[in-house]
């Protein structure tokens, strides 16, 4: 099977240098894939303080080189079940944090010049359930409770019964307007959630984040790659990370790894952290696909994630991302 990522063929051959002795740095950032980067970015962008960036492999060519390329606004969990954990008031807040967050992205992604320049369209939901559409309402009820104007829309074909408590919290829907909203030929869709969505390159995005804050903070920021962590000593001023060849002494460390299983965490500080979470999680395995479409629209742009049938994640069913762009354009 071919294992290539059309983010990654467009990546500029840049190499940074292997880790093969001590350096300081008052923080380390583990992972240099979106998180990483963004993590590194605001720390030198909000703070005096130095900052060390590793990866086991290559900048951005990790998770962050192999997905749909879609940047959406929400919560991996349902609204209902934070709020049962948190209260009404975390949710809304953080719901607020993360629709503010467009303004920030544009921002970052304005200093560090991609061409093209980004722009954010409608993206889509599918569903075909009604419990699914129940879920969505109940997260929506959540929202609405501190007067909290919805950023998204719900629509529902006309001829699906919803509960009367959810009334005034979507708008209903012909099928065809329906299929033509989530770009399918399927008849089996009940409804679909319109949202914000923005179509992005996130390995190339990496790239050129590390060139601009290298360029920006050449004294306090440095990136080694193939850098594998091995160990991880916590201590009450100082930490250390051990790695395959070289060792990094600093006050902080941030993981922005999904590797951070396969090494040692001491803490000498405090009770041991657990770090073996992933046998809780269900996985998944994830295939990308692409072709070629000479059907020309005007509206090129189109981001839709399709549910499982069943709606339940936790069965091994496909869950699908569509994701179309011009060709050439890597970003957006």
């Amino acid at each position: 099977m071919l294992n290539d990522s059309p983010w990654i063929e467009q990546l500029e051959d840049i190499n940074y240098d292997q880790l093969e002795k001590t350096v300081d740095a008052e923080v380390c950032v583990v992972g240099a894939g979106i998180s990483g980067c963004l993590s590194a970015y605001y720390i030198l962008e909000n703070t005096q303080k130095s900052v060390i960036l590793l990866d086991a492999w290559k900048v951005g060519q990790s998770a962050s080189g192999h997905n749909a390329g879609q940047v959406i606004n929400q919560f991996e969990r349902s609204a209902k079940s934070i709020e049962k954990e948190f209260g009404t008031k975390k949710v809304i807040e953080a719901r607020q944090v993360i629709e503010d967050s467009w303004t920030r992205l544009l921002e970052i992604l304005d200093k560090i010049d991609l061409t093209p320049q980004p722009r954010i369209f409608k993206g889509y939901d599918a569903y075909n359930s009604v419990e699914q559409l129940n879920n969505i309402l109940d997260d929506l009820v959540v929202y609405n409770k501190l007067g909290q104007r919805n950023f998204e829309k719900l629509y529902i074909l006309k001829d699906i019964h919803i509960d009367h408590k959810y009334a005034g919290l979507y708008q209903r829907i012909e099928l065809k307007k329906l299929k033509d909203y989530l770009d399918t030929q399927r008849d089996d869709f009940v409804g679909a959630l319109e949202r914000k969505t923005l179509i992005m390159n996130s390995a190339l995005v990496c790239q050129k984040l590390i060139q601009f804050l290298l360029k920006v903070y050449p004294k306090r920021f440095r990136v080694f790659e193939k850098t594998e962590v091995i160990r991880i000593d916590l201590g009450l001023q100082n930490s250390f990370l051990k790695c395959n060849k070289g060792l990094v002494n600093c006050n902080k460390i941030v993981l922005c790894t999904n590797g951070f299983e396969n090494f040692q965490i001491n803490n000498k500080n405090g009770e041991d952290i657990i770090k073996s979470f992933h046998q809780n999680i269900i996985g998944k395995i994830g295939l990308m696909q692409g072709y070629f479409s000479f059907d020309y629209k005007e509206e090129i742009y189109s981001a839709v994630s399709y549910s499982p049938r069943k709606g339940n994640l936790k069965e091994y069913e496909e869950y699908i991302y569509t994701t179309k762009r011009r060709f050439g354009e890597g970003f957006c």
